[in-house]
């Protein structure tokens, strides 16, 4: 999935399409302040999202993740979890592996790009970030081994 796939999601969506059906799910985010409006964002579900251009990767190649919180963030401390799922799709025990420790301070970011380490064996994977500001959901993709041309 791209990061265009998550432009319908969370509650700044879901109160503006409200909206448009005419309902009423509170007030529009650009009229709160800013305190309000984080209160509003971390009283969401849905917190932290991880994002992949695509969700097969080649096996021994870099991939880029994108991390979009819920609002801006001036701090990211945790790790990235790969898990290795089996072929019902639930993890395979003992196949967590920290991917990538994260650490970042400074001004408010409303993405973060990351270019990350290969996966050395194909398969089913979901990633997760498990720390601060919060954990994120998964994102499942797989890793596949290409032909070469």
């Amino acid at each position: 999935m791209d990061e265009h796939s998550q432009a319908f999601r969370g509650m700044p969506f879901k109160r503006v399409f409200y909206r448009l059906l005419g309902g009423d799910a509170g007030p529009p985010l650009e009229a709160l302040t800013a305190d309000e409006r984080t209160a509003v964002v971390t009283s969401d579900e849905e917190g932290l999202r991880l994002s992949m251009p695509t969700p097969v990767i080649e096996c021994g190649h870099e991939f880029e993740l994108l991390l979009v919180p819920a609002a801006p963030v001036a701090q990211f401390d945790g790790e990235l979890v790969l898990r290795r799922l089996n072929d019902d799709g639930e993890p395979v025990p003992g196949s967590d592996e920290v991917l990538c420790r994260l650490g970042y301070r400074g001004p408010g970011v409303s993405r973060l790009r990351l270019e990350l380490p290969a996966v050395a064996r194909p398969g089913p994977y979901e990633l997760q970030f498990v720390g601060k500001p919060r954990s994120s959901t998964t994102l499942r993709f797989a890793a596949a081994s290409l032909p070469k041309a």
